[in-house]
This record gives structure tokens, C-alpha cells and sequence, in this order.
């Protein structure tokens, strides 16, 4: 076989990175959970992971075998937002429509696993580079991993999110009476701004008077800080 300077050694990689991309791409069902810019950027981890995997980048070995079975009640909490009681209601509630066939020869992930992986995402900053060390998945992975658990927890919003009628209302209405004196109240508002990337469509209309790029999520909740009542605008 000729020889292959360089030059060519790094045409070779990079079309086997594309071919390698198109067989995964082609192989997973249709997303409907993932919007165009985040299949691009699905597309943009898949070949960030094959060069990572050609150089070792390493791995949080047994995080959440080993060390996070380890955390105290307070522990969880503080990395999780959750009581560790919370995080199996959650996993009742939502683990069985979180199960996946395997495919191509791969272990799915546990429902357990996608779980923390997304609440990790959403109770902290950290990137999907640092996720994707600490749980042992790769970034692709943990990108539809979190838009498939958020899926999973929209579909209990109608359950949960109620607006208090007859004498729940009467009750909540006496607790703000007796708690701030202010009657007639059933519920306490605010708002807040969640930043998200630039769209790929109407962009400047996601633009919030601090300069970047939000949904602006409008709550309504109870004397026992639950949500009764959202809304979301731009």
C-alpha cells in the first residue's frame, strides 16, 4: 500500500468521522424532543467525542455507582436540589417511559442514571464536557438524555401544576391572611429570565432588556412554595 503523507492521513479522519456520524445519525429514531439547533449540536458532540476517544480523555470512574451512593440526605440535596426521598418519586413517576432498548450493541442507559445526569444539568453549571466526565456518557448522549427527561416531566405538569379550587382555594387564602395579613390572596407571582442560546429563527425577539437571549418563565405559587400556575413568553 502507497504511502500516506499527512495531508491525506487527515482527509481519511475526517471522512470516517462523517461516515461514522451518518451510521449513528441514521441508526436513532426520529427525536421529536430536539429542536433543529440541538440535533446540530448533537451532530457537533458525536465528532467531538470520536476525537476525544482517539485521545483517552479521561473518565470519573463509578460516580454514580460508588460515590453518589455514598452522599448523605444532605449531600444529595445539595447537589441535586432533591431529597434523595424525592429523586425515587421522581424515578416512579417518570422511570418507565425513560426505558430504551439497546441498539447497536450498547447497553442503554439506566433510568436511574438519566435521571441524575439531568438534574445535575439543571441544579448546576456545569458544561456538558464536565457531565460527560463525571457520569460516563458522551456529550451527545447526555444532551438527549437531558431534552428526554425534561419531556418525561412535561407530561406530569397538568398533574402537579393545579390551580386550587373550592376548599383548597379557601384554605391557601386563610394561610396568606394569616401569614402576611394581606386578604383575598391566593397565590404569590414573580418571574425570572432562563437564558438560552440564540435561535436559529426570530433571534432578536428572544433578546431581554439585559442584552441576551431568553424565555422568560412566569410563576405563580402557594403559601408552600408550590406551583400552582406558568407561563412562558419571550
Amino acid at each position: 500500500m502507497a504511502d500516506i503523507n499527512e495531508g491525506g492521513l487527515a482527509a481519511l479522519n475526517n471522512i470516517e468521522e462523517m461516515v461514522i456520524i451518518a451510521a449513528v445519525e441514521a441508526s436513532m429514531a426520529p427525536a421529536p424532543y430536539l429542536e433543529d439547533d440541538e440535533e446540530d449540536r448533537v451532530l457537533e458532540f458525536l465528532a467531538e467525542e470520536i476525537r476525544e476517544e482517539r485521545n483517552k480523555i479521561p473518565r470519573i470512574e463509578g460516580f454514580v455507582e460508588r460515590i453518589i451512593p455514598s452522599f448523605s440526605s444532605a449531600e444529595f440535596q445539595s447537589h441535586f436540589r432533591l431529597l434523595p426521598e424525592t429523586f425515587e418519586f421522581l424515578l416512579g413517576e417518570i422511570g418507565e417511559s425513560l426505558r430504551r432498548d439497546s441498539a447497536w450493541g450498547r447497553v442503554p442507559i439506566a433510568e436511574e442514571k438519566q435521571i441524575l445526569i439531568s438534574l445535575w444539568r439543571l441544579a448546576t453549571p456545569d458544561s456538558y464536557r464536565s457531565i460527560s466526565q463525571r457520569f460516563g456518557v458522551g456529550k451527545a448522549t447526555a444532551v438527549r438524555t437531558v431534552r428526554r427527561v425534561t419531556l418525561a416531566l412535561t407530561t406530569l405538569a397538568k398533574k402537579y401544576i393545579v390551580w386550587p379550587t373550592g376548599e383548597a382555594a379557601v384554605g391557601v387564602i386563610d394561610g396568606f391572611t394569616r401569614s402576611s395579613g394581606f386578604p383575598g390572596v391566593i397565590g404569590a407571582i414573580d418571574g425570572t429570565h432562563i437564558e438560552i442560546p440564540a435561535p436559529n429563527e426570530s433571534a432578536a425577539a428572544y433578546v431581554n432588556r439585559k442584552g441576551y437571549h431568553s424565555i422568560h418563565l412566569q410563576v405563580c405559587m402557594n403559601l408552600l412554595i408550590a406551583l400552582i400556575a406558568k407561563k412562558e413568553t419571550w
